[in-house]
């Protein structure tokens, strides 16, 4: 099982999670964050992005987008504004974008076929 399928059944549950308690995951969005050093002017792929929270703990003028498999996730970042591509890690439907930086705070490890998904160059 891959995070696509998995997420697919899990995704209301976790966005209305979310949405009930917004500040549970403050200090691991922060750590996050922090973790990737962004600057100013930079573009910030979020892959998979879940429901977009970590665009809330960005550094002013960092320019984010979230890349996720599982539509329950991509309708909870269209609902709020943050913006986010529905579409697969390992066939990312962003071949021509470019980001200075990747990142990922969870979900890959729900990945079956890590490494396939670490050698699609175009990918995450």
């Amino acid at each position: 099982m891959d995070y696509s399928s998995i997420f697919a059944a899990r995704a209301a549950d976790y966005v209305r999670a979310s949405t009930s308690a917004p500040t549970i995951r403050a200090a691991e969005f922060a750590a996050y964050v922090d973790c990737l050093q962004l600057r100013p002017s930079e573009r910030f792929l979020d892959a998979p992005c879940g429901s977009g929270q970590a665009h809330l703990w960005l550094p002013d003028k960092v320019a984010y987008l979230g890349l996720g498999p599982a539509p329950d996730f991509m309708g909870a970042c269209s609902a709020t504004g943050i913006p986010a591509v529905l579409g697969d890690m390992r066939a990312t439907p962003l071949q021509s974008a470019y980001f200075d930086v990747e990142g990922s705070l969870a979900g890959v490890h729900h990945e079956a076929q890590r490494r396939a998904l670490y050698a699609n160059g175009g990918g995450c």
